[in-house]
């Protein structure tokens, strides 16, 4: 059994164990709370293929990160983000000895990768996403603007 702890990573290693082997891999989610004060309600996912023998479990208390995992259940997906590091080599100049010095920079690069939903691996079925048309509303127009308060009256 193999415990991740990442949110993303999980997504992301149980859509390439669906699409392996959509036919034999399950999906479970169990939640537990005390009643005592003091401990928190948990959430457990848990991805499993019978005949490879993989099993990825994932354990949060989080609200954003079960909500991230239910909405990667669905057909529509998650976005995840990718951490990439890139060093860069630059040459400052000369020091003392008339050695040229060279300086590493590292720079983080972020990525966001749109991920399959379980349900559209598991029913080898594309779900386009349904674009959302906002009709304009008109307003009337009246030949009275904003009524005034009138002294003395308390309405």
């Amino acid at each position: 059994m193999t415990h991740i702890s990442k949110a993303d990573t999980y997504i992301e290693k149980s859509v390439q164990l669906l699409k392996a082997n959509p036919r034999d891999t399950s999906v479970g989610v169990t939640y537990t709370h005390s009643k005592t004060e003091k401990k928190r309600p948990i959430v457990r996912f848990k991805t499993y293929n019978d005949k490879g023998g993989i099993c990825l479990t994932f354990r949060t208390y989080k609200m954003k990160e079960f909500s991230r995992i239910l909405n990667a259940l669905g057909p529509r997906g998650s976005a995840i983000t990718k951490h990439k590091e890139k060093k860069d080599e630059l040459v400052t100049g000369e020091s003392v000895k008339g050695e040229s010095v060279k300086v590493e920079e590292v720079k983080e690069l972020t990525e966001s990768i749109q991920l399959e939903g379980f349900t559209s691996v598991m029913s080898n079925v594309e779900f386009k996403a349904v674009e959302e048309e906002k009709e304009e509303v008109e307003k009337k127009e009246t030949g009275h603007g904003k009524r005034k308060k009138k002294k003395g009256r308390k309405h």
